[in-house]
């Protein structure tokens, strides 16, 4: 069982029907561990946090022109007091990273900073950057530590990575995409072309195999 996931959803979630005009580009919604708070990405393309439970809404993020723009893959934290997001990561020309915000007084702060390809840059036309983050999955031991899909622009290939978010270091884990974490915090999930990996989050080892065949 992956600790990113509720064990029990609300009948409020799911009576909620969230549109977005077609041209939008980012998308996703999160239930809080306990169930109580949905955060979703609006109309407006704004991001909002709803409290099921007294049918109170928000708006957390709006987006700003030339700064926070294109939100996807909100997540919460452990303790249902933070949000993780991807912002600005619309298309290849713009970087994509990883923001959180804390709910009790809406303080944004970036988590990663991607990095621009400089003179690689001529063999990478239309991708000024070396990578670019999304998919946000925070650690279940409130370490801090969160996943994240990593977009190695160069190799074009998709990487599991963390990020220590006291640090902002990145360390990259294996080649596939972040699934979810273990409960203990210790471990998680990678997809990868032949399945899914289960690793080590200290070394990245893999710990065992769950082939597609």
């Amino acid at each position: 069982q992956f600790a990113n996931s509720q064990s029990t959803i609300s009948e409020e979630a799911g009576r909620i029907v969230i549109t977005r005009p077609h041209s939008y580009l980012g998308d996703g919604a999160a239930l809080s561990f306990d169930g109580k708070l949905l955060a979703y990405i609006g109309e407006d393309n704004g991001l909002y946090l709803r409290d099921l439970a007294h049918k109170s809404e928000q708006l957390l993020v709006r987006e700003v022109d030339g700064g926070l723009t294109v939100f996807s893959g909100p997540n919460f934290s452990s303790n249902g007091e933070q949000l993780y997001f991807a912002a600005s990561g619309g298309t290849s020309s713009y970087p994509s990273n990883i923001y959180v915000v804390t709910l009790a007084n809406g303080t944004i702060r970036q988590v990663t900073h991607a990095v621009r390809n400089g003179e690689s840059q001529a063999d990478q036309p239309g991708r000024p950057y070396k990578e670019y983050f999304s998919t946000p999955l925070a650690s279940p031991d409130g370490s801090g530590r969160v996943l994240v899909r990593e977009r190695d622009a160069v190799l074009e290939k998709d990487f599991m990575a963390v990020v220590d978010e006291s640090s902002g270091n990145v360390t990259t884990l294996a080649e596939g995409t972040p699934i979810g974490w273990t409960s203990s915090g210790m471990q998680a999930y990678c997809s990868t072309q032949d399945g899914v990996e289960l690793l080590n989050i200290a070394g990245g080892s893999v710990v065992r195999v769950l082939s597609g065949d």
